[in-house]
């Protein structure tokens, strides 16, 4: 698959749709081949980190649904070249978008690895 830019994909027509198409479809089908966990995975460990969990996983949660309309807005503003009004929004939305990256790797490390229900200590 070949990623191109604007001005290639209108000169190639049909064959750029095709090729855009198939990289939609090969991707959904890796979404869809992944598989999901069975059951719900909860914190197992208690003391001072459980508060702090929660605390990550309710501010990755929030953002993350904030984040998504923002990107969208920075990007069409690029897009259109309206760079006075992308550089307003993007000087918030690259930071959060960070956070919102690094907290949802922690999460999952907290939730699937340090503190599974297998490395919790009777």
């Amino acid at each position: 698959m070949r990623v191109c830019g604007n001005s290639q994909r209108k000169n190639r027509g049909a064959q750029g749709f095709h090729d855009f198409s198939v990289a939609v479809r090969r991707f959904s089908w890796f979404l869809l081949a992944v598989p999901l966990p069975r059951r719900p995975r909860t914190f197992h460990d208690q003391g001072w980190i459980r508060p702090v969990y929660f605390v990550l996983l309710t501010t990755h949660t929030i953002l993350a649904v904030v984040i998504v309309p923002m990107i969208l807005v920075t990007l069409r503003r690029a897009w259109l070249g309206k760079f006075d009004r992308h550089r307003i929004i993007a000087r918030w939305t690259l930071p959060l978008w960070f956070y919102v990256s690094v907290t949802g790797v922690i999460v999952y490390l907290m939730v699937y690895q340090i503190y599974s229900a297998a490395n919790v200590k009777p």
